[in-house]
């Protein structure tokens, strides 16, 4: 999901970091960035059917969270 993010930022937005055995990269963001916090809630969303049972919750809750903080930065 973080490259997918990634790319849908035009590789700009979010910086990619990777793991020591490369398998399990994140992302960092920066907090106050609606446009990657956006990028990220749709790669979550592309890919939730995917996601295993035990993770939809916490992708739920991180999903949830984005969303919220996103509204928060939005407002005037």
């Amino acid at each position: 999901m973080g490259k997918t993010a990634f790319e849908m930022c035009n590789n700009n937005r979010i910086k990619l970091k990777t793991s020591d055995t490369n398998q399990h990269p994140g992302f960092i963001i920066e907090s106050n960035d609606t446009t990657a916090l956006s990028c990220i809630g749709w790669a979550i969303e592309k890919y939730f059917d995917e996601i295993s049972p035990q993770l939809k919750p916490a992708f739920q809750g991180i999903l949830a969270d984005f969303k919220s903080r996103k509204e928060d930065l939005e407002r005037p």
